[in-house]
């Protein structure tokens, strides 16, 4: 069963490229700018994210993410720039891509508009040797491993007040090609993404959001969180992925810069009986100017 579930699963991102490509990211609503890059800047800070994730603990080959992430308001504020690297690997596949973002944002509507590009590529590799065919006369099986650059961009959209944000993002929007001896290529995700934080008191806010990925031939993923601030310090949250999973998270402002998140998935699918869930961390810092006020800290930012 896991050698299936390894195949299926090099089919899914490398073969057809019609499924969905980009990792699952539980804690979206705490970094958008890894689908988004109109997020870029928002924090008003030069905001910096290491974030791992490990899928479907207990399943060989199952995915393995890491991604890095800095971005910051530029001189007169109206520009924001950014910088991401991610590293996945899914069996005998592996996925390495840096892009750059450049933002430019307007103050409109008793908030912020954002609009951003984001170009860059990734370093594809298929170690074709690594995959056991039940068939051996499979046109795959004849593949030599390959190495290939795919360029790469993105676009997206930002509105945002101190309490409510509304994102749309395309990724991929050039759907490069990933392999020359299979029609292989990146597919185009569309992400829509909304929150709006409820201050109930000085110590507690609840924050609902939702985010919705969509990509040609493939099941619309729907992610739906409700999650609470406590303190200014804990936040404390659970997601329902529909007809997939329930995520719980914990999010903790350390400091006024630093903070740190998990985030546990546990499958409600057929998935579960083979799996032990999957674990996500992060570690974010913001680097907030000196001439910045404390009301202006991570503890005060909802979004």
């Amino acid at each position: 069963m896991k050698k299936y579930l390894v195949i299926f699963s090099l089919i899914v991102l490398s073969f057809d490229g019609m499924a969905q490509q980009d990792a699952l990211i539980s804690q979206y609503m705490f970094n958008p700018f890894v689908f988004n890059p109109a997020y870029a800047g928002s924090r008003d800070a030069i905001s910096s994210v290491l974030m791992v994730r490990k899928q479907w603990v207990g399943i060989k080959g199952a995915p393995l993410n890491q991604t890095i992430s800095v971005h910051g308001p530029f001189k007169s504020k109206k520009v924001a720039l950014g910088f991401n690297a991610i590293n996945e690997s899914i069996g005998p596949s592996q996925i390495v891509g840096t892009m750059g973002t450049y933002a430019y944002r307007i103050k409109a509507l008793r908030g912020t508009i954002s609009m951003a590009l984001r170009g860059g590529g990734y370093f594809y590799k298929l170690r074709v040797d690594e995959i056991e065919f039940k068939d051996e006369t499979d046109r795959f099986a004849q593949t030599a491993s390959e190495n290939k650059f795919v360029h790469n961009i993105d676009f997206g959209a930002y509105y945002y007040t101190n309490q409510l944000y509304i994102g749309l993002a395309g990724t991929h929007l050039t759907q490069g090609s990933l392999q020359d001896s299979a029609n292989s290529y990146l597919s185009r995700h569309y992400n829509i993404t909304s929150g709006y934080a409820f201050l109930i008191t000085d110590n507690l806010v609840l924050k609902p959001s939702v985010n919705i990925k969509y990509v040609s031939k493939a099941p619309v993923n729907v992610d739906v969180n409700v999650s609470v601030l406590i303190q200014k310090t804990l936040w404390l949250g659970a997601s329902w992925r529909v007809d997939n999973s329930l995520v719980f998270i914990v999010e903790c402002n350390i400091t006024d810069g630093l903070r740190m998140g998990y985030s546990f998935d546990m499958l409600t699918n057929q998935l579960s009986a083979y799996d032990n869930g999957s674990h996500e961390i992060f570690i974010g810092y913001d680097f907030t100017p000196k001439s910045k006020s404390v009301s202006t800290s991570i503890r005060t930012k909802y979004l």
